[in-house]
């Protein structure tokens, strides 16, 4: 190659070299978010085109703080020719299970300049119990067949999770109360088996079946069966 050719060929490279970063710096990387509800009735929230040291704010349906986290460089995961992706999660709630209706997701830079909102919508939980089982023993003093656990398949198909606490059940005439060892999150199409251990006694036959699931006091499914014991 001649020492021409060199030249220019070098000189070409620069100028590329230039517009690139004169395109880099003069125009700010578009934002993007997606979003994914995980445990603890958390939002993470995947953005591109952020700084470190940008503030994410996230507001409930009534328009409450309920999350607020920093960009920090433990939460960027990617960075390529000036731009920023970041991974942080936020509360959904203050306390109970987070809302159904329209969330609003707001950045701030370090001046706390809002640079950038997103609005995003959940239906809320839609929670069937699928199945019920029941594990019995046969009494011979009494006679009897003791129900000594209850099983039962819940899934949930709905857009956020949510906290089930205890249930009601009822057999027949009889009807207790069953608390949870602890509350469970159900989560976005999640589908989970719940065993308690519990004592009733009944007669061999055919029984009505009645469950009632609920969450913070408040009641969530039924479901209702014929069962046979014995």
């Amino acid at each position: 190659m001649s020492d021409r050719k060199k030249i220019l060929a070098i000189v070409f490279v620069t100028i590329l070299i230039l517009a690139i970063g004169m395109s880099v710096g003069e125009n700010e990387p578009e934002i993007r978010v997606t979003y994914n509800v995980v445990e603890d009735a958390h939002l993470e929230i995947n953005i591109e085109g952020v700084d470190e040291g940008n503030e994410i704010d996230l507001y409930c349906p009534e328009n409450d703080l309920v999350g607020s986290s920093p960009i920090t460089a433990d939460d960027i995961t990617d960075r390529f020719i000036g731009v920023v992706q970041a991974t942080v999660e936020v509360p959904m709630t203050d306390e109970g299970n987070p809302s159904p209706g329209d969330y609003r997701m707001v950045v701030s830079d370090h001046t706390d300049e809002e640079i950038y909102e997103d609005e995003i919508t959940f239906e809320g939980p839609d929670i069937e119990i699928t199945d019920v089982g029941l594990d019995t023993e046969y009494e011979e003093d009494s006679e009897k067949w003791e129900i000594t656990s209850v099983t039962i398949d819940v899934e949930n198909e709905g857009d956020l999770s949510i906290f089930l606490s205890n249930m009601d059940l009822t057999i027949g005439e009889h009807s207790e109360n069953i608390e949870f060892e602890q509350k469970f999150e159900l989560m976005p199409d999640e589908n989970v088996q719940v065993e308690e251990n519990i004592s009733v006694m009944k007669e061999e036959g055919d029984h009505s079946l009645n469950l009632e699931l609920y969450s913070f006091g408040e009641e969530i499914v039924t479901h209702e069966a014929e069962v046979t014991i014995g």
